[in-house]
């Protein structure tokens, strides 16, 4: 967790970390992305990871109560990040059963509050972005 501070305050340094916990997914997304705010970017020790900012996201059918959600994920490569910005996903679906590690930050400037979340699982197989709101199956999923 110490690392995703790091990360936290090196990529958006105006945001005040709070509570840290975690959570297993059942039936979580998110919503409207953020576009304008998406970044790769290199994060010293665990490498290169991409920043994917969204407005709305849901575990078990419920919101979260927060102005908005960055999602973290290390592991994904230049190439990757750029055909997922390209694609403009409204969505994005999270693996159900998958462990997502949450910090609450808050913006100084505003006192808004939003989550930093960071997948453990790399990114690789249980996150998948989509055009359709419509939970994945799961012969979807990569094992």
């Amino acid at each position: 967790m110490k690392k995703l501070i790091l990360l936290g305050s090196l990529i958006i340094s105006s945001f005040v970390f709070g509570r840290e916990y975690a959570f297993i997914t059942k039936n979580a997304y998110c919503t409207q992305p953020v576009s304008e705010l998406n970044m790769f970017t290199s994060i010293g020790e665990i490498g290169t990871g991409t920043v994917f900012p969204f407005r709305n996201c849901y575990n078990n059918g419920k919101k979260f109560n927060y102005q908005g959600t960055f999602i973290v994920v290390p592991g994904i490569n230049k190439n990757t990040y750029d055909k997922i910005v390209k694609q403009n996903y409204p969505y994005v679906f999270f693996k159900d059963g998958s462990e997502i590690h949450v910090v609450e930050a808050t913006v100084k400037s505003t006192n808004d509050a939003g989550y930093f979340f960071i997948d453990i699982n790399d990114g690789k197989s249980n996150l998948i972005f989509s055009h359709k709101y419509s939970y994945p199956s799961r012969s979807d999923w990569k094992d």
